[in-house]
């Protein structure tokens, strides 16, 4: 047999080949998403075609976890029902798709990462045509596709439990993501109503795209401190009211001037402090209306106010106002007072 002549499977393997010559599709995954995810009735309250556009606050993030985009590492502090689920599961599709590789999804616990796929990932393969056609159905003899693998062409999923070594060191993954709950068995249903995302920039030293995507469920904690200005008016009656509040029921959150020592427990200067509101949770700082939103939700009276103005599109009109508006407002007022203190004639 000479090179002209064919045999069986050349065809494939010339396809697989220049499969594995293509380089990463420029098209992102909210982008995909809007193209191809089809929601199931099983998984989603608002069945049918996936919109960015109802979660426009997800789109950035889903954009961080395409192929071409230099992130290499998504971190996502969130409260539930969010769409952050959904759009990891965007991210799987996009994956087996038009990104192939080995994909580890890590859930807290085995019987966690079990419900997720048959509760999500089944619905989003079967919903969706392209993905359909990609994995076969787990009744067909050696489909590869069983509750915790997904096998499809240039890859595989992994999903397992974060309580599962064997599981978290038998693949090695071009992709991850992993969900982490922050919530003790017995804590409060109320999530503490958070929406900040981190993206770190990092160089993958193999050369690869390598994206981890965190869901963090952060809840109610007894370690708050305030840090706020008691020579302002306006801000010594708010805080002052709180602060009678938490002491009246009893509530682990500490209250401090930034005009007296405790300043310099927050690593601090007094002009930046005096700019915003301070709210030290957990060990993660935050400032404006996530502080304000950190603050609600330790206080029962005042969950209901967190939620509302935590809801996608409030928060960003309250953050607006906040930032341009009213802190600008009483710093400008901070200064004067220190003016009219530092004045002659003035003691």
């Amino acid at each position: 047999m000479n090179s002209a002549e064919a045999f069986e499977g050349a065809d494939d393997i010339r396809r697989a080949w220049l499969a594995g010559l293509a380089p990463d599709p420029s098209l992102t995954v909210s982008q995909w998403a809007d193209r191809h995810r089809v929601l199931s009735s099983r998984s989603a309250s608002e069945a049918g075609p996936y919109r960015t556009s109802r979660t426009p606050y997800m789109r950035g993030i889903m954009d961080a976890l395409s192929p071409r985009n230099p992130v290499q590492r998504v971190v996502f502090m969130k409260a539930a029902q969010v769409g952050a689920t959904e759009a990891g599961n965007n991210w799987i599709g996009f994956c087996i798709h038009r990104a192939p590789g080995p994909f580890l999804a890590v859930q807290p616990t085995v019987e966690l990462a079990k419900r997720l796929s048959q509760q999500r990932i089944d619905p989003l393969i079967e919903e969706s045509p392209d993905l359909r056609a990609l994995v076969m159905a787990s009744r067909s003899r050696d489909s590869g596709n069983t509750i915790l693998g997904k096998r499809f062409p240039g890859g595989q999923l992994l999903l397992t439990g974060a309580n599962a070594a064997v599981g978290l060191r038998s693949m090695p993954a071009r992709s991850k993501l992993r969900q982490k709950s922050d919530r003790p068995e017995n804590a409060d249903p109320h999530p503490l109503l958070r929406c900040t995302m981190k993206l770190h920039h990092e160089t993958a030293s193999d050369g690869f795209l390598t994206a981890l995507f965190y869901l963090i469920f952060m809840e109610n904690s007894h370690k708050t401190s305030v840090l706020f200005n008691a020579t302002c008016p306006v801000c010594n009656f708010e805080i002052t009211h709180y602060a009678q509040y938490a002491v009246a029921n009893d509530l682990p959150i500490r209250f401090d001037d930034l005009n007296s020592d405790a300043l310099g427990q927050w690593g601090l200067d007094s002009d930046t402090a005096a700019r915003r509101l301070y709210v030290l949770h957990e060990g993660t700082l935050t400032s404006g209306i996530l502080a304000f939103l950190v603050l609600w939700a330790q206080m029962p009276r005042y969950r209901w106010l967190a939620r509302i103005v935590g809801f996608p599109g409030i928060i960003q009109i309250a953050s607006v106002i906040y930032d341009h508006l009213l802190a600008p407002v009483i710093y400008r007022w901070h200064l004067r007072r220190l003016r009219r203190q530092t004045a002659p004639g003035q003691t």
